[in-house]
C-alpha cells in the first residue's frame, strides 16, 4: 500500500511503508520500491546484458545500439542520444561556459581536458586555491573539478539521503552497517568527471556517453562493447 501525506504547501509526499523513505512523485516510489525492495529491473536489453529500472535511461541505451542520436546542439552539428548530454555540450557555446580556463580565453571538450591545461600552463597562478569536499574530503586545485565532484551525488538506498559519490560507501557502513566493497577488485574511474565502479562494462558505456570523447584515448579494453555490438568491430 502506498502512503500519501500532504503538507501546507500542497506538495505530496509518497511514503514507502516497506523502510519509510519518502519521495516526491509516485513514479519515484515505483521505482524506489521495485528496485530497493523486489529486486527488479523493468527494462532488459536484447543487444547485451544492460538492464534499469529507469524507462528514459533504457531508451537512451538502446539507441546507442540504433546509433540515432535525436538531440541536436542549437548552435554546431553535435548530435547525441541524451537530451541532457546535448545540453552538456551546448555549454561550451556559452559565454559563461564552466568549462571555459579561468586565467585565459581557452575552452576545453571536457572537465579532463581543463583540468590538463591549467596544470600545464597555469599551474604557478596565484588564483589556484585548494578546495576540499566536505562530504568526502577529497581536495581540488580546480573549482570546474569541483564543481562537477559535487554534482556526482548519489542517494542512499537505505535513507534516501544524497551524498558525494565517493562518500556513499562510508555512509551507508557507518550509518546503515553495510559492509564496505570488497578490497583488491579493480575500480575503473571515468577520467572525465571522476565517476567510478568495479564493472568495466558500466564505466565505459558511461564515458561513451560524454559529448565528443575521443575513444582511441581510451585507457579501456574497448573488445567487451565490441562483442556486445554497441562499438562497430
Amino acid at each position: 500500500m502506498i502512503m500519501i501525506n500532504t503538507n501546507t504547501s500542497s506538495i505530496q509526499n509518497f511514503k514507502c511503508n516497506e523502510c519509510n523513505r519518502t519521495v516526491d512523485s509516485e513514479e519515484k516510489l515505483s521505482q524506489h520500491i521495485r528496485r530497493a525492495h523486489r529486486g527488479e529491473n523493468a527494462f532488459q536489453c536484447s543487444m547485451c546484458q544492460y538492464s534499469t529500472y529507469n524507462k528514459s535511461g533504457f531508451e537512451e541505451h538502446v539507441r546507442i545500439h540504433q546509433g540515432i542520436k535525436p538531440f541536436k546542439c542549437s548552435y554546431c552539428p553535435y548530435r547525441s542520444v541524451s537530451k541532457k548530454y546535448a545540453k552538456k555540450h551546448e555549454l561550451i557555446h556559452r559565454p559563461d561556459n564552466p568549462l571555459r580556463c579561468q586565467h585565459c580565453p581557452y575552452i576545453a571538450r571536457n572537465y579532463r581536458m581543463l583540468n590538463s591545461h591549467q596544470k600545464k600552463l597555469h599551474s604557478n597562478e596565484k588564483q589556484r586555491v585548494i578546495i576540499a569536499c566536505t562530504l568526502c574530503g577529497k581536495k581540488f586545485d580546480d573549482m570546474n573539478v569541483y564543481f562537477a565532484h559535487k554534482k556526482r551525488r548519489k542517494q542512499c538506498d537505505e535513507c534516501g539521503l544524497e551524498v558525494c559519490h565517493q562518500a556513499m560507501n562510508r555512509h551507508k557502513h557507518e550509518k546503515h552497517g553495510v559492509k564496505r566493497k570488497v578490497r583488491g577488485k579493480d575500480v575503473f574511474t571515468c577520467k572525465i568527471c571522476e565517476w567510478s565502479s568495479v564493472n568495466k562494462v558500466k564505466v565505459l558505456l558511461h564515458i561513451i556517453h560524454h559529448p565528443e570523447q575521443d575513444l582511441s584515448d581510451c585507457s579501456f579494453d574497448l573488445s567487451v562493447l565490441k562483442k556486445c555490438q554497441i562499438l562497430p568491430p
